[in-house]
């Protein structure tokens, strides 16, 4: 038996065995009833614009997100079944998660198993409970994979300079790509230098030699966004005959000729608010806040069950526990610090328009973005105020809580999923021909 236990420990260390744990965490979570899922709300919108002509396509996003390719991608590979959507959004949000876990491996090293359990907690959030509307939401999936591929090839670049000839002409494609794919993770891009300047003065010390490396290296992803923001705000307008958000923004923005210190106190509350809620009550949430819970149904208990195997065996395999005597490891707090400029920049999108994260409801899709800094943000806490031997233990009950939300929230699909075919065959066989 404990021969076994330390093969797996030494399996653990395997490079292919992390993302192969990440995977199976989604594919139980999100599919362990993947067959029985279907369409869901704006799902349809997409499935029925996906049977059109490009050409139609294009007109109906022109208003201002003129470019469904993630669409036209997933509907040509897998048609318009919809375990296949299931499948290939998952496998992106997978992916994505991954390139961003690595990412930050690259900028804190001393904190690898941290950044393991990171990546668990970032799959799961229980935040965001709308991967099952595996098409409505492709596209800002999609984005996500190419946000965390743009951030990962600019690391790898710059840590390895043999690599950049190659890996930053692919990062700035990624660039452009997820900001013209959806504008969800366009905030990042402010905050693009900083995390340069971490990476290449770990964040410490400035100077001339710095900052001119600074500039060289992010001098091309300002351009790409720039060039975002000319086109999306400019251009279109006039091509599309479409205000773009305009009316949102120009809203907010009165507010404050109207009443700078007023709004400003607004906006400033909506910004603890938020962060409040993506970093503190979207866990309780998970905890207290599941609509009709009760463990007199099974799926609960499987949900429970599911969510406390995967957090006692990456609290064997990713120990936190053996850290403690690790010498001249960096502060959390730069860690704190990234996450929190991670979450306002990612924001900032979100409060343009006068939207705010914490009401829930429909704003549920815009914590897709800043939970990547809140996630950060409660890493970092964790290792500032929690020693190495309770770390794990406070993963280990996030990851419970939030396993078993994804997991209650996938099972209501599932049952609307049912009601809906059920609706739909009897309008088949009982509607006159």
């Amino acid at each position: 038996m404990m021969s076994n236990i330390k093969k797996l420990k030494k399996l653990s260390e395997k490079p292919w065995f992390y993302p192969m744990a990440l995977f199976l965490i989604a594919l139980v979570t999100y599919g362990y009833t993947l067959s029985s899922l279907g369409y869901y709300w704006s799902d349809w919108e997409v499935v029925m614009y996906t049977k059109l002509s490009p050409a139609f396509q294009f007109g109906f996003y022109a208003e201002d997100r003129p470019f469904p390719w993630t669409y036209d991608l997933i509907y040509f590979l897998v048609g318009s079944h919809p375990i296949g959507w299931q499948s290939a959004t998952l496998l992106i949000r997978w992916a994505g998660t991954l390139f961003f876990v690595y990412a930050m491996i690259q900028f804190w090293p001393d904190y690898k198993k941290h950044f393991f359990w990171l990546g668990a907690l970032l799959l799961v959030y229980p935040g965001f409970v709308q991967q099952t509307q595996s098409a409505a939401f492709s596209r800002h999936i999609a984005s996500l994979l190419l946000f965390s591929l743009s951030l990962y090839l600019m690391v790898i670049a710059i840590k390895r300079p043999k690599l950049a000839p190659l890996f930053f002409p692919l990062s700035w494609v990624a660039t452009f790509m997820h900001l013209f794919t959806i504008e969800y993770f366009s905030g990042f891009e402010f905050i693009r230098p900083v995390l340069v300047w971490v990476l290449v003065a770990n964040g410490y010390k400035i100077n001339l030699q710095v900052l001119r490396r600074i500039l060289i290296v992010s001098l091309p992803y300002l351009l790409v966004t720039a060039f975002f923001f000319w086109v999306r705000f400019v251009y279109f307008p006039q091509a599309f005959q479409t205000l773009a958000r305009f009316d949102n923004i120009s809203s907010t923005m009165s507010g404050f000729k109207e009443s700078f210190v007023g709004t400003l106190l607004n906006f400033f509350n909506t910004v603890v608010l938020d962060l409040l809620h993506s970093t503190v009550q979207v866990w309780i949430n998970s905890i207290v806040g599941l609509d009709g819970f009760t463990f007199q149904q099974r799926i609960a208990w499987f949900a429970f069950g599911l969510g406390a195997l995967f957090a006692v065996v990456f609290s064997f395999l990713y120990n936190t526990s053996n850290e403690e005597d690790i010498p001249n490891r960096p502060s959390p707090a730069s860690i704190i610090f990234n996450g929190l400029i991670l979450f306002v920049a990612s924001a900032i999108p979100v409060w343009a328009i006068g939207k705010e994260i914490s009401t829930g409801g429909w704003n549920e899709r815009f914590t897709l973005a800043p939970m990547f800094g809140a996630s950060l943000m409660v890493v970092g806490l964790v290792l500032l105020f929690v020693r190495p031997a309770g770390q794990k233990w406070i993963y280990g009950f996030l990851l419970i809580f939030s396993v078993a939300t994804q997991v209650w929230i996938v099972n209501a699909y599932r049952r609307d999923w049912t009601t809906q075919s059920d609706y739909y065959w009897q309008l088949f066989w009982r509607a006159p021909g």
